[in-house]
């Protein structure tokens, strides 16, 4: 179209053509020339009327950077050829030198900084322009990466955290994979975008690791390199507490420096005090005439208690077989079927001399803290016919029993642990005993070749025993609100007492535990059970 700006509806005809090509308004451009696609130009008024104009459709502006560029231009005179230069001044250079051409586009793929282009129009008429300019800001400048980026396995989660750099910063991309490090920004999944310092990404299964990169990236998309840190979350751990007047308590230990909150369930008994689990319910001995049944199959939802009744106010129970055995105080074992636990049938009744405190059953023997009478042993192979009971004596007074390995571990009472070689069940050895020093041994767990000893308000104590002919020297742990009751899972032990729940780190369990956390119960708690992985 060969057009001359001389006459209003020349204009007119000009303005629609441009119109329609190209909807951007512009008021006068920068070297002072009026626009012809202002709705307010008159090209009366105008000088330069007759001569094209340069038109940027696309201009990115010197605001935002991008790593590349591309500039396409047109005139207001069809038929015009162009010429451009591309700088880094905003005033032309070489312009009036450069030979006329066809192109309407150049591009820029490299660098960092602003370039100018300057373009000129000449009509085919011979008549040029003036030069018109647009700019680009580019960067191709990797910015810097992420400092301090952990990834710390939890409960079924991935807890990460970073540092975001200083400068040149927009926002970080990470992303992950389960077989290796994602090396660049479209490898992996992504899990996390954004300008934060931390994400929890939840929901993961449990034992496989998760490889995580961090890419920060820049306004105008260059990534940085990639900063990696791996982590397998865990299951979801468990502690279920014989918790005295308030029943059953359980609290979700599987972050065992931030235990959550307490649940409760009021079991009817006159002080829950003795514990154990299957997969599927929880056994409450209650210092009362019935022991209770709890459905825990839904992790942190207890169900309605079911009651079994004892012969006299049970103290501990231990599981064997579809069936619980009950040490009652004062002087019985009590055996109940509890292959459905909703419908329990029991008891069968069997007396033994002393104080019941505690029972312990490995293979087809029971075998029973009995007070003052020491070892009690009785042959449960038919549970519904116990066997009469073998006796060992014991120095103080048998209160707290576990079994592990052939040998029978007893809190002896005033301050001693026995251990008795139990390979011939229903002729046990003599007893050895290792003085454990101030207290009153109460209860003892033994895991990884430790046996775990609580005495009351002296605290706990821990000695190896992967020899038991020859324990090591015992470790002393004090705990506020004293010990009760103590179990052993994955490198932490789960204390109990008037203080609550305290959790203690034993990676090294020769050297004295220390307290990660500790969670107040409702009651003075007597026993705990801890299940992981649920």
């Amino acid at each position: 179209i060969k057009a001359k700006t001389t006459g209003t509806a020349a204009a007119l005809a000009v303005l629609a053509v441009i119109l329609a090509s190209c909807p951007a308004v512009f008021n006068p451009e920068p070297f002072g020339r009026w626009n012809p696609l202002d709705p307010e130009y008159d090209a009366a008024g105008d000088p330069d009327a007759g001569t094209p104009v340069v038109i940027f459709i696309s201009d990115t502006g010197t605001d935002t950077p991008v790593r590349s560029v591309t500039w396409a231009w047109t005139a207001t005179v069809a038929g015009c050829t162009f010429r451009y230069e591309i700088n880094q001044s905003q005033t032309p250079d070489t312009l009036p030198g450069l030979d006329w051409g066809d192109e309407t586009s150049a591009s820029v793929e490299t660098g960092d900084g602003i370039r100018y282009i300057h373009v000129q129009a000449r009509s085919p008429d011979g008549t040029e322009s003036s030069a018109a300019t647009a700019g680009a800001l580019l960067d191709n400048t990797p910015p810097p990466a992420v400092t301090d980026f952990q990834a710390e396995a939890g409960p079924a989660r991935v807890s990460l955290s970073w540092a975001n750099p200083l400068n040149d910063f927009a926002g970080v991309m990470i992303r992950y994979d389960t077989a290796g490090f994602p090396a660049g920004p479209g490898e992996g999944t992504e899990v996390y975008t954004g300008g934060g310092t931390s994400f929890l990404h939840e929901s993961l299964p449990p034992g496989v690791w998760h490889y995580y990169a961090a890419f920060v990236y820049d306004r105008a998309g260059n990534y940085s390199g990639a900063v990696q840190d791996q982590a397998a979350p865990f299951e979801r751990s468990w502690a279920y507490i014989a918790c005295g007047e308030s029943g059953l308590a359980v609290v979700d230990v599987s972050d065992p420096y931030n235990p959550g909150s307490p649940v409760y369930r009021d079991t009817g008994g006159t002080s829950a005090c003795g514990i154990a689990l299957t997969e599927t319910h929880a056994y409450l001995a209650e210092d009362d005439f019935f022991m209770s049944i709890v459905d825990i199959s839904t992790p942190g939802v207890l169900g309605t208690p079911v009651t079994a009744d004892t012969t006299y106010f049970s103290r501990a129970i231990a599981l064997s077989g579809g069936y619980a055995f009950v040490a009652v105080y004062t002087s019985d074992l009590d055996i109940i079927n509890v292959v459905d636990p909703e419908a329990p049938v029991g008891p069968t009744n069997k007396v033994v001399d002393g104080y019941v405190w505690d029972v312990a059953v490995s293979g087809n023997y029971a075998f029973l803290a009995a007070g003052t009478a020491g070892l009690a042993v009785i042959d449960v192979s038919n549970p519904n016919l116990p066997g009469d009971p073998v006796y060992r004596d014991t120095a103080n007074n048998a209160i707290g029993i576990a079994v592990a390995g052939g040998y029978a571990f007893i809190a002896d009472g005033a301050g001693s642990l026995a251990i008795i070689n139990i390979q011939a069940p229903l002729s046990p050895g003599d007893p050895s005993y290792t003085v454990l020093g101030a207290g009153n041994a109460q209860s003892v767990t033994v895991a990884g070749g430790y046996a775990y000893v609580t005495a009351g308000y002296e605290g706990l104590y821990i000695l190896e025993v992967s020899n038991p002919e020859n324990p090591g020297i015992p470790v002393r742990t004090t705990i506020s609100g004293g010990v009760l009751g103590v179990a052993v899972s994955g490198g932490y032990a789960y204390a109990v007492g008037d203080a609550g729940l305290t959790i203690l780190a034993i990676s090294e369990p020769g050297s004295p535990a220390g307290v990660v956390s500790t969670t107040p119960l409702a009651s003075t708690a007597k026993d705990v059970a801890v299940v992981t992985p649920f």
